[in-house]
């Protein structure tokens, strides 16, 4: 009998089942999966392998293998629930590949997910900043009704497009003002898939015109922030890391 190819998906538990409240923190296939892939990433970056190279390898592979598995109706629950880990790679490459680590990096990246994720409590809360509209599963735990992970994302976003725009914009003022258009530019890709793959919902079938002009005062305030304690982010590093997010979300507007 032929064996079902789509078996190697299924994700099972491994050991006993842990849960905190109604959360399940169990350690599962997947788990062990992530863990192998984090620890054979770790030996290529110990035996001293570029990063410069690694980098745009590992976030073109992993989000293409992204596009596939949400590309796919078979696979996508279980692609939607790495979407968390899938934001952690990418700050953590943009983190290592940004080669400079201080207090005042900590400061900026602490800045940046705080400020980030209490926006969008307030948002979610009042109504009134963004528009209406609440989050789902896929982006994982939620703390005041907004997915803690979305702090992430604000950083990765502020980090990448100051440093993609400082090298060709040395005015401060300017360059917190086109990357934070830039932000938005983003945004107008990512909403229609964000939408479709229930990262959240709006209460209006359009996507509100406030939405996007709060994004833009958001990321002005947090990249001025960040522009403020660190005066250069590496370009390279910033380009793979805005450019991956580009090609995904153009891939999934195409495709979804």
């Amino acid at each position: 009998m032929a064996t079902n190819p789509m078996h190697q998906f299924n994700v099972y538990r491994i050991g006993p089942q842990i849960k905190i409240d109604q959360i399940d923190i169990s350690f599962t296939n997947a788990s062990l999966f992530m863990i192998i892939s984090c620890i054979s990433i770790l030996t290529i970056f110990y035996l001293g392998t570029s990063k410069k190279n690694i980098i745009p390898l590992v976030l073109l592979a992993f989000h293409t293998i992204g596009i596939i598995g949400l590309a796919v109706p078979e696979l996508r629950s279980e692609f939607l629930d790495l979407t968390p880990m899938n934001l952690l790679l990418t700050a953590v490459l943009l983190t290592w590949g940004l080669g400079v680590y201080n207090v005042r990096l900590l400061l900026a990246i602490g800045l940046a997910f705080t400020f980030g994720y209490l926006i969008e409590v307030a948002g979610v809360a009042s109504g009134i900043l963004f528009g209406e509209y609440q989050y789902g599963k896929p982006l994982g735990w939620k703390l005041f009704d907004v997915p803690v992970i979305i702090g992430v994302n604000w950083f990765i976003l502020s980090f990448s497009s100051l440093g993609l725009i400082g090298r060709f914009i040395s005015n401060s003022f300017i360059k917190i003002i086109v990357a934070s258009l830039l932000m938005v530019m983003l945004d107008v890709l990512i909403e229609p898939v964000a939408i479709q793959l229930d990262f959240w919902n709006w209460k209006e079938i359009d996507v509100p015109l406030q939405n996007y002009i709060m994004w833009f005062f958001s990321a002005f305030m947090i990249n001025g922030v960040v522009s403020t304690l660190l005066k250069e982010i590496d370009f390279k590093t910033s380009a793979f890391v805005f450019g991956a997010q580009v090609y995904f979300f153009t891939v999934l507007n195409l495709i979804l």
